[in-house]
């Protein structure tokens, strides 16, 4: 349980705020659910960034939200294999505008127990973004006693909401992620560039670096892609074109510029029981940090 405390700040071009503290946040909550992304949860400074929806509410001026964010698993795969995947697990915020001062309550994650106030960082942060270029900024400062005093009616659907499964992936299904999260819409992939085929962007360096350093002095068709074909199988690298390779590699493999499609296809079996494919699949699986 977290109270709202607002301090008066100076408005960009002088003058004084028209509208109270409470009556801003009233405002500001009421345009983003009925238009959702009015409010961006982010905190530049801190790397965090999230998404949010709304579940509809039983009682007026009180809003329960959903807000989620990435996280990045390692799955058990058979032969001791292992595969990266994305999923988006959610806490519950609601936000009780019904008293004379606002209060939020943040769930509390059993799994990772700085998120609650690593929300709450987030949701001031964004909040002050908008408030203070109309006189405000908030503070939300922990409650340290107990308080039983949410409305019976309010509990239900929160322990309702509580029941559900808790990624948005199980709640909605894993295509729905993207229509959910407008600053993730995919563009069209360039198949003839070869970064549009890593899998995380935000390690593409990382990817690209290691890969020219394992191929490098490499003649044969089979250890040049070798690499390739692990990284795939660390979850690391989608598919890849011929024109993708050698825009980013050269022409390494030359007149055997199939090799591209013969190794890095779905029945090949050339790396089985290969020491050196697993060793290279483990280099692939620590880019990711933790």
């Amino acid at each position: 349980m977290f109270d709202c405390q607002f301090d008066a700040v100076q408005l960009f071009l002088g003058g004084h705020c028209c509208l109270r503290g409470k009556e801003v946040l009233e405002k500001l909550f009421c345009e983003d659910f009925r238009k959702p992304r009015t409010l961006l949860l982010v905190h530049p400074k801190k790397s965090f960034a999230y998404y949010h929806e709304y579940v509809k509410s039983p009682q007026s001026n009180t809003y329960i939200i959903r807000v989620y964010n990435q996280r990045i698993l390692k799955r058990a795969e058979t032969h001791f294999r292992t595969k990266l995947e994305l999923d988006h697990p959610y806490l519950l915020v609601i936000v009780d505008l019904t008293g004379e001062h606002p209060r939020f309550m943040i769930e509390k994650c059993e799994y990772v127990a700085e998120s609650t106030e690593e929300v709450a960082q987030v949701l001031t942060h964004s909040l002050n973004i908008v408030m203070k270029g109309v006189g405000w900024k908030i503070r939300l400062k922990a409650r340290k006693e107990k308080d039983d005093s949410v409305p019976l009616l309010l509990r239900k659907t929160i322990e309702n909401c509580m029941k559900m499964p808790r990624t948005m992936e199980e709640l909605y299904g894993a295509d729905a992620i993207d229509r959910m999260m407008p600053m993730r819409k995919k563009e069209k992939k360039n198949t003839s560039d070869f970064r549009s085929a890593i899998i995380f962007e935000d390690y593409a360096d990382e990817m690209l670096d290691l890969l020219h350093k394992l191929i490098k002095g490499k003649r044969n068709p089979k250890d040049i892609m070798r690499p390739f074909r692990a990284a795939m199988y660390a979850g690391m690298l989608g598919k890849i074109t011929k024109r993708a390779f050698v825009n980013e590699f050269g022409d390494i493999l030359g007149n055997s510029i199939s090799a591209v499609c013969k190794y890095t296809n779905n029945k090949c079996h050339s790396y089985d029981d290969d020491p050196l494919f697993e060793k290279m699949k483990g280099l692939f699986l620590t880019v990711v940090k933790k």
